[in-house]
């Protein structure tokens, strides 16, 4: 059953870090506990703020626990940051990269960044990805979110694009923005504040 409260604050983020937490899928694992393989229920939400020397209060960025499912399943050996997925079930559980892969085919399906990435995971590959399940930042400050190498200014809006893994500057809102540049994209990476959801 997927799950949407608010926060769940007991969730299980098994390495620790968000961008480094891949759970396996295994289909033999048929517990409601950990239903093949899941750590949390899908769906399940955590806020977390943690705190650095220059903001020791934190800034509060909100995540959910999907399984990452793309049927292409492009090569993330260049993914150097969170990067755009989109829904692909209408129990929004289920991502993909692939825009036309969504539950619609459009980029309003936009879910989020997912975490996950291979500055975070040196050698990570879309096979080891593929089916797992992860975590994805569906509000607040995500610091190197992967932008490529379009030219975001500070204070910029951002959307799905019809290119896996990448955004797209919005000049007119047109589709469901993900959120705004905090900086300006350098070396394929931007600081950005996500507001799919409070």
């Amino acid at each position: 059953m997927a799950q949407f409260g608010y926060s769940i604050q007991t969730a299980q983020i098994t390495t620790g870090n968000f961008q480094t937490t891949i759970d396996q899928y295994d289909p033999t694992l048929s517990s409601p506990y950990n239903l093949h393989g899941a750590r949390n229920p899908l769906g399940a939400a955590y806020v977390a703020n943690p705190g650095t020397v220059g903001n020791p209060s934190g800034t509060a960025t909100k995540y959910r626990y999907v399984r990452y499912n793309s049927t292409s399943n492009p090569s993330v050996a260049a993914v150097t940051g969170p990067f755009v997925v989109y829904w692909t079930d209408a129990t929004y559980t289920t991502v993909t990269p692939v825009s036309t892969e969504s539950l619609t085919g459009l980029l309003t399906e936009v879910a989020g960044l997912a975490m996950p990435n291979v500055t975070a995971l040196p050698g990570l590959t879309a096979a080891q990805l593929n089916g797992n399940f992860i975590w994805i930042a569906v509000g607040g400050y995500v610091p190197a979110a992967y932008m490529s190498s379009y030219n975001a200014a500070i204070g910029t809006p951002f959307a799905g694009s019809s290119t896996n893994f990448l955004p797209a500057v919005v000049s007119a809102v047109t589709q469901r923005t993900i959120g705004w540049t905090t900086t300006a994209a350098a070396t394929d990476l931007a600081n950005v504040l996500v507001t799919l959801e409070s």
